[in-house]
């Protein structure tokens, strides 16, 4: 039975710490030896933002691993021998995600770097070999090829149900599916909740789009219903650019939030926009149930008469 717990100590030089590169660029390996926790490999990572130290939990085997769990990383730092640093925090999180920890601005000097972690709940899934009932069926979006769960997928999906349980679909016949025009890194996320894994939206708000859109194609209802959730704890702001999607996916709890926080100006907007979009009238660019939130706030916008 593998540990839920590791200990990691690393000691460097400030100044030798590597800058972080842009999302499309592997950053230079500044790290622990990796240890099992829970089944998964994990190490510490160090590197710099400007003078900003950081230190990341990260998880080698995120790429083969639907994966959830709760943690709690307890981290001490020393600089030239002085306390520099204490924290502990207890978080959910997705293994495919980043864990970021900030020491603050340090320009020079010699640092211990000591952290105890501990899974306290975790629940993973293998994806990169075939397993009978957890993934038995071939998928290829671009470049990346994966196993997953046929039961899993139908249950969830009536798309997938329709093409994985029918010999009128080469799909079916083959148990393969070649996915077109999907993003892996937004179908990556979104197949945690046809296991059943919790996703950290919060942590993956770059992402929530995509995950949206893939679950309309797939008609997954019950995550198109809790991106909504998530949308509706988001400041007004925030929400502001969701109106599109959501009167195009029906999302009528965040459309009428959005629209119940417009002014008459952004209102005026929509209406141009419309129109230069191609549409006659604003009732041809929106769904009903949009027009009549929107017209519900026009006449909360309107003065009294006297």
């Amino acid at each position: 039975m593998s540990k839920n717990r590791a200990h990691f100590v690393f000691e460097f030089e400030v100044d030798s710490v590597p800058e972080e590169k842009g999302d499309d660029e592997e950053d230079d390996e500044f790290e622990t030896e990796c240890q099992n926790i829970s089944g998964l490999d994990f190490c510490l990572c160090v590197s710099r933002l400007g003078e900003e130290i950081r230190v990341y939990m990260f998880c080698y085997d995120s790429d083969i691993y639907l994966s959830w769990h709760q943690s709690v990383i307890q981290l001490e730092a020393t600089l030239d021998g002085a306390a520099h640093y204490k924290g502990r925090r207890e978080r959910t999180r997705n293994a495919c995600t980043d864990e970021m920890y900030s020491l603050g601005k340090v320009k020079t000097g010699h640092m211990v770097l000591k952290c105890d972690y501990e899974i306290t709940r975790i629940n993973s899934f293998k994806i990169d070999e075939f397993e009978e009932g957890l993934a038995d069926v071939f998928m290829a979006i671009g470049d990346q090829k994966l196993f997953v769960s046929r039961l899993f997928l139908t249950a969830h999906s009536p798309v997938f149900a329709a093409m994985l349980n029918s010999d009128s679909f080469i799909e079916g016949k083959e148990q393969k599916c070649h996915l077109q025009d999907t993003s892996y890194h937004d179908f990556f996320y979104l197949l945690h909740r046809f296991y059943g894994l919790p996703l950290v939206y919060q942590d993956i708000k770059e992402y929530v789009k995509g995950i949206l859109k893939l679950a309309h194609r797939f008609q997954f209802q019950a995550v198109i219903s809790e991106i909504e959730d998530y949308l509706l704890t988001l400041d007004n702001s925030e929400t502001q650019k969701w109106l599109e999607l959501a009167d195009a996916f029906q999302l009528t709890r965040l459309a009428s939030k959005i629209i119940s926080n417009m002014d008459g100006n952004q209102l005026k907007t929509i209406y141009k926009d419309a129109l230069q979009g191609g549409h006659k009238a604003v009732t041809k660019a929106f769904a009903p149930a949009t027009i009549d939130v929107m017209f519900a706030r026009i006449m909360d916008l309107m003065p009294d008469p006297k």
